[in-house]
């Protein structure tokens, strides 16, 4: 594998390395600043520096990964079958995202926001191995937020799903 969504991979005996190599230099082509003068970065990198109310410059962690899932009802008009999306924002920015037809027709507005939540679980359980891979494993429960009520009531109450 040598790209993942849009990232390049590099798997060395050392360790497996990411970057955006290709798409920095599209922007620079771009912008017309491909022989701009070159900075190596001057702080430690995945760190955020702020300020506190004191006007301090400090370093902040990582913030935790953020989840998103919504899903349409039968919005396909030949078929009827619903679209799910979700995404991860991590650090402010997402890193992950998707859009999809459901490969099923649902029966009620619940459904498919269920449907989607449970694809979107799936993909939160892979995205945190990926993170714990890279070195950023996170202690706490993820959230996912979802705006359906009864979905969230679904997925709390195991008794609701048979």
């Amino acid at each position: 594998m040598n790209y993942f969504l849009g990232i390049e991979v590099v798997q060395l005996e050392n360790g497996i390395f990411i970057s955006k190599k290709q798409y920095t230099e599209i922007v620079l082509r771009r912008f017309g600043m491909t022989d701009c003068n070159v900075v190596s970065t001057p702080i430690a990198t995945g760190v955020k520096v702020d300020q506190d109310r004191s006007g301090k410059q400090r370093e902040s962690e990582i913030a935790g990964l953020q989840t998103y899932t919504d899903s349409d009802y039968a919005g396909d008009f030949d078929n009827k079958k619903s679209t799910s999306g979700y995404a991860f924002v991590l650090n402010c920015g997402a890193v992950a995202w998707a859009s999809k037809k459901q490969p099923i027709v649902t029966l009620s507005t619940k459904e498919p926001e269920f449907v989607a939540a449970t694809t979107c679980a799936c993909q939160l359980i892979w995205m945190k191995k990926i993170l714990k891979t890279i070195g950023h494993e996170e202690e706490e429960c993820s959230v996912m937020y979802c705006d359906n009520n009864s979905t969230v009531k679904l997925s709390r109450n195991p008794v609701m799903r048979s």
